[in-house]
């Protein structure tokens, strides 16, 4: 592997593969399609592809009427597809699910054709493609390998849990005809923006479709029939907000205003008879949190409402959240919380099934892998998914609970719309690719696994005992399983008593960091296990690993000694970059696909350990090995959504989330490990960067209320901070002169505050040298700022007094930059050889060790230690008397104590001698004795005295201001 070049792979099968399912070859990516849609703009660039298309529809109908065509030239080996079941929607449009092959790959797709629009999804070997098409344009979003992840559920309902009393039935029969639910759905003025023109309505049909096809997968004969879409002007952000004013709009109680955006809505309802109504506005994770919320059914009210995003935003994707949310109006719940239902019924909860799949109304933090291994189903114990009873009779029952509140949500209102919903045919799925259907596939997601015989979670090809569920692993290979081994790795120390039983090597692990001492050079350091020239500091925090004198990096004081590390989130990679010059240099490291988002801070620590977000962990770069270990792991965050980084010294790490409450978390890297120390948690806003200033006080900005927030690092007080100029700020800095630079998201401009929170005005306009949508922002070490202008790929530099233009620092695309979001400067490499002493760096002849100016080609002794080399310095030994005239006289230059020596014997030093210019070594030359004192009369000097009496007089006319 390339020296600096690192990559950090984490267990994630999604996008792993890449482009393969896009697969588009140049000549099929049209130049002229038109700019990238604006809500793409923040996708990773190598995710998205555009392509053109002869006609305005990829669903086409044959002349005869007969048979129906799907254009796939998008997807290589795959022509176009022939389409056997089409459902015609209400508005027009037209919509199916079918299974297609693409080599050996199964993939299902989704999709609703309108007259001049489509949307939809192809997914299959653990990929997910979104498809929009606008007239002859199509664009193709891969969602893993822009590392967006399904969206957050916790919180996302409201209304009491098992509040109805219904009387258990069996599920409906396949040969029943379907109950129909009649539903309306709102749009907002951002769902017009995104999805123009008609757009919209086939977005909105296709939500109602994918919902169908779901609940058809799960054996559950219910059916959401769209009677109506209405554009509304609602525009506040919080999602909690919109669920409160649509209750109010529809509730019929004089008491609770309705906003004038929805005065119409409850004639709406009325008129076209929904029983369901729904909100449908796109993804903001900023502005919104949760991808959306729902109301639970309720004997006492009418009112069945939910609020769904859609689209992506923030590293993080709400494909399936109109589906989730109309699951939660149906009293299906998230699965079992401490064993207690989610749901309103007590078998109401989800199938959750560890490291291999969940039900679509599983709720799953940030971070957890099993966010990724999602099957859009209903828990239902009478299905198989998985390869085993797709949910629980008693915990895990979500169809049972859909079906029992399918007649009691359908008699709402008085159907109103008579249309004749077509059937939709039962899905079949191979998601990850390996030639095994989902429902027989133990491990959906996971190609390298069909089967787990024993049921014990772990794969027949991964267990070395795939009849024995007891039993997983054997490590010493003896025939014993390790659960029933006592003796894991066979070294004769009883696992009991063995701190590390699966190491044969060692036994004890006096710092708990997994490394014994046979190889832990630092066994009582958890932070380091290496040492290389024995002095008690581990290499990672050492400067001078080999202690040969030459630092190992610079100290980042000037832009001749810099480096710059840029985190690339679009080629999920940190680059290099030369700081005088902003020329590439190399990749630092790399991450697995998806790693890195909008979110990944980074910040370097004194010794020049560097620490970034990648897969919602906190991840520590080793300079000095150049390798990577995750720090603090997802599950120690409270939160599960790290957002924002800050050091103070070697030894404490901040991290905050990006969620509502924010959570700013303080960790202590010490000997004993990395420890959680302090928790501060913000009351109910979206924290922003953060700033720790020398008054033990950490300064934060809230996004959603424009303020500063300000804690005390000791009494954890916190203490709100009014202000001007922002607009959903993001990250901060602090400049030159101790005042505060924010960037604002909104705005699209950086604005100036002292650090009392005080607006001292615009900093740099928006558009300034080009500035798109300000990211991260950065003093250097000259003095100026830099901004990641995220949108146009660009780092910029400001001036750091003005804040005016300076110049683009790093080009678009440079080293493959793609969306930039965090910036570093770090010292440059100046031990070539760090752990090799005896190496030349200045090829002068003379080993490191040896050579008082190691990087100095002109030195190699400094006799004195004055920092002076000896060719340099023109009294060597420091003695007072010059090299030449010691060499002239046969003095020793390199030898100070021959200064007091007397060389001829005539009574006076050598230095005496140099300095009255007589010769040290003849001794008739010796320096003239001084003159004799005069002559005294007893009682001093006369001229003394007459002179301190002259003085005298001369003090008492001053004071008497004579």
């Amino acid at each position: 592997m390339k020296s600096g070049r690192n990559m950090l792979r984490f267990k994630s099968w999604v996008g792993l593969a890449g482009l393969a399912l896009i697969g588009m070859s140049s000549a099929q990516a049209d130049n002229q399609v038109s700019q990238l849609p604006q809500h793409l703009s923040q996708v990773k660039k190598a995710a998205v592809q555009q392509m053109t298309i002869s006609g305005e529809q990829l669903l086409t109908q044959s002349s005869r009427n007969d048979t129906w065509s799907f254009d796939m030239s998008f997807l290589p080996s795959v022509g176009n597809l022939t389409i056997e079941t089409v459902t015609q929607n209400r508005s027009g449009t037209y919509s199916f699910s079918s299974t297609l092959k693409q080599g050996s790959d199964e993939l299902q797709l989704l999709f609703t054709q309108g007259k001049e629009s489509g949307y939809g999804e192809l997914m299959g070997s653990n990929q997910r493609l979104i498809i929009e098409q606008r007239r002859n344009e199509v664009t193709l979003i891969n969602v893993g390998l822009a590392g967006l992840a399904p969206g957050i559920y916790e919180n996302d309902v409201v209304g009491d849990i098992a509040s109805l009393q219904i009387p258990e039935t069996q599920l409906t029969s396949s040969n029943q005809a379907s109950i129909v639910i009649d539903i309306m759905l709102l749009f907002t003025q951002n769902i017009v923006d995104t999805f123009p023109g008609e757009m919209a309505q086939t977005l909105l049909e296709h939500l109602t479709f994918k919902a169908n096809q779901a609940l058809v997968d799960s054996g559950i004969n219910s059916r959401l029939r769209l009677v109506h879409t209405e554009f509304i002007g609602t525009q506040n952000p919080s999602n909690f907000v919109a669920l409160s004013d649509l209750d109010a709009a529809l509730d019929q109680d004089p008491n609770t205003p309705t906003p004038s955006s929805l005065q119409q809505i409850a004639a709406l309802r009325e008129q076209f008879g929904a029983d369901i109504v729904a909100m449908i506005r796109t993804h903001d994770l900023n502005e919104r949190g949760v991808c959306g919320i729902a109301r639970f059914p309720n004997a006492q009210s009418d009112v069945l409402i939910n609020i769904s995003n859609v689209g992506i935003s923030g590293g993080s994707n709400c494909l399936d959240t109109f589906t989730h949310e109309i699951g939660h109006n149906f009293g299906a719940g998230h699965q079992r919380v401490n064993d207690q239902p989610q749901g309103v019924e007590p078998a109401a909860g989800a199938l959750l099934v560890t490291d291999k799949f969940n039900t679509v109304m599983s709720s799953i933090g940030t971070g957890d892998i099993n966010r990724d291994f999602g099957l859009p189903v209903f828990s239902n114990p009478n299905l198989i998914c998985g390869g085993i009873a797709c949910g629980d009779a008693t915990v895990a029952n979500n169809a049972l609970t859909v079906n029992n509140f399918s007649p009691i949500n359908a008699a709402l209102r008085i159907a109103v719309v008579d249309t004749v919903l077509d059937d939709i045919l039962p899905s079949v799925t191979d998601r990850d690719g390996d030639g095994v259907f989902d429902d027989d596939d133990a491990f959906p997601f996971d190609p390298l696994e069909t089967d787990d015989t024993d049921s014990d979670g772990v794969g027949d090809n991964a267990d070395a005992f795939d009849n024995d569920a007891s039993e997983q692993f054997d490590t010493d290979q003896d025939g014993m399983g390790n659960n029933t081994d006592t003796d894991d790795d066979n070294d004769g120390t009883p696992d009991i008593n063995d701190a590390l039983p699966l190491d044969p090597r060692d036994t004890i692990d006096a710092d708990g960091d997994g490394v014994g001492p046979s190889i832990d050079e630092l066994d009582n350091d958890f932070q380091d296990t290496l040492d290389f020239d024995n002095d008690n500091q581990g290499n990672r925090n050492d400067l001078d690993d080999d202690n040969d004198g030459v630092p190992d990096f610079s100290t980042p004081t000037s832009l001749a000694n810099s480096e710059v590390w840029v985190a690339s989130a679009g080629t999920d990679s940190i680059l290099r970059f030369n700081a005088q010059t902003g020329n590439f240099i190399e990749p630092l490291l790399e991450v697995g696909t998806g790693g890195l988002s909008f979110r990944s801070d980074m910040v370097l620590s004194n010794s020049q350990q560097l620490f970034f977000i990648a897969f919602s962990d906190v991840i520590q770069f080793d300079r000095q090995t150049e390798s990577m270990n995750v720090a603090i792991d997802r599950s120690q965050l409270n939160t599960n959504f790290p957002i924002h980084l800050a050091t103070q010294g070697d030894s404490t790490l901040f991290v905050s989330n990006g969620l509502n409450p924010s959570i700013i978390q303080l960790f202590n890297f010490s000997t004993a490990g990395n420890q959680l120390t302090s928790t501060f948690v913000a009351d109910n806003e979206f924290l922003r960067d953060y700033v720790i200033l020398p008054n033990n006080q950490l300064l934060a900005v809230a996004r959603d209320i424009n303020a500063f927030i300000s804690f005390n690092l000791t009494t954890f007080a916190e203490t709100l901070i009014q202000t001007q100029g922002l607009s959903s700020a993001e990250h901060m800095t602090l400049d030159s002169g101790g005042n505060l630079l924010v960037t604002n998201a909104g705005s699209r401009n950086i604005t100036r505050y002292n650090t009392n929170g005080a607006f001292l005005g615009e900093f740099i306009s928006a558009g300034s040298g080009g500035l798109g949508v300000p990211g991260c922002i950065t003093l250097g070490p000259d003095g100026n700022i830099y901004v990641c202008s995220s949108d146009t790929d660009q780092v910029l530099r400001f001036d750091g007094n003005t804040g005016a233009f300076i110049d683009v620092f790093v080009e678009a695309e440079a080293g493959g930059l793609m969306q930039p979001v965090s910036l570093v400067f770090a010292g440059q490499p100046l031990d070539e050889f760090r752990l090799d002493g005896e190496h030349d760096s200045d090829n002068d002849g003379v080993n490191n060790t040896d050579d008082a100016f190691p990087l100095d080609a002109t030195e190699t002794t400094d006799t004195d230690n004055d920092g002076i080399g000896n060719n340099a310095d023109t009294d060597d030994d420091n003695d007072g008397m010059p090299d030449t005239f010691e060499i002239e006289n046969n003095l020793d230059p390199l030898d100070s104590s021959d200064a007091q020596q007397d060389a001829d014997n005539d009574g006076s030093t050598n230095l005496q001698e140099f300095l009255v210019g007589t010769d040290p070594n003849d001794p008739a030359s010796t320096p003239a004795p001084p003159p004799p004192p005069p002559e005294s009369s007893g009682g001093g000097s006369i001229p003394a005295t007459v002179l301190l009496i002259g003085l005298f007089g001369v003090f008492i006319r001053r004071r008497l201001g004579a």
